[in-house]
């Protein structure tokens, strides 16, 4: 079992085919023959394991597999839950938005892209998206506005369809260990403070070590101090 999991959000209008693709990245066989529609209530949640190969110029070393666990969220595409994706749309590593070629959709596109402003374009895939083979499948075409700088791809259910979406988890993962890189030196730099807090941070933060009345205060200073010096400790 991969010791990271990454969370990646399938958004995009009704009816583009955000189930199907889903089910099909998560090899839910049983599940991509029903024809009938049914309009995902909120979100469903589905996790799996996918081997992705990391692009040596990326991680500075010798391009090397490795298993990641996902957690992909088929997200509904009724605007009566859009209030709610801004509150959940943070907890994501990447975004894939699917929209149909044959409708006019790129408002909605707009819309999703601007629930996951905060990542790098290349965390965010766009796949124009047929259920059936398109002629042109995994051809590149550009969106309007804000949206031309981002490459769409035309998809359906096939190995190339999935070979995009692990870019997406390769890229995902990459912003993720170097947001986590940059939180541990972070954390490095607050810890290796910590043992002159036992000294002087009582009357820096305003509380004197002789006055009874601030005991309780007092105790949860040392109690920060000596969790703070054991986990350096342990380092």
């Amino acid at each position: 079992m991969s010791s990271i999991k990454l969370t990646i959000f399938v958004v995009g209008p009704p009816r583009s085919g955000k189930t199907a693709l889903c089910n099909y990245l998560a090899e839910l066989s049983e599940s991509l023959n029903s024809s009938q529609y049914h309009p995902t209530e909120g979100v469903r949640i589905l996790e799996f394991e996918r081997k992705i190969v990391l692009d040596s110029k990326k991680t500075n070393s010798k391009s090397k597999e490795t298993i990641v666990s996902v957690e992909l969220w088929d997200c509904s595409g009724d605007p009566k839950f859009y209030p709610c994706w801004p509150a959940v749309a943070n907890t994501a590593h990447g975004a894939v938005i699917l929209f149909s070629p044959d409708s006019k959709q790129e408002k909605e596109v707009e819309t999703w892209y601007n629930f996951f402003s905060f990542m790098k374009d290349s965390q965010i895939a766009v796949f124009a998206h047929k259920m059936m083979s398109p002629s042109q499948k995994g051809a590149k075409m550009k969106l309007a506005g804000k949206l031309s700088k981002l490459n769409v791809t035309s998809t359906t259910l096939d190995e190339q369809t999935k070979a995009e979406f692990d870019t997406v988890i390769c890229n995902a993962y990459q912003a993720y260990t170097e947001n986590r890189e940059r939180e541990e030196q972070k954390n490095g730099r607050q810890q290796h403070h910590a043992p002159r807090v036992n000294i002087g941070g009582l009357h820096e933060t305003g509380i004197q070590e002789n006055d009874p009345t601030n005991s309780v205060a007092l105790d949860r200073v040392y109690d920060m101090v000596q969790l703070q010096w054991d986990f350096v400790q342990k380092r």
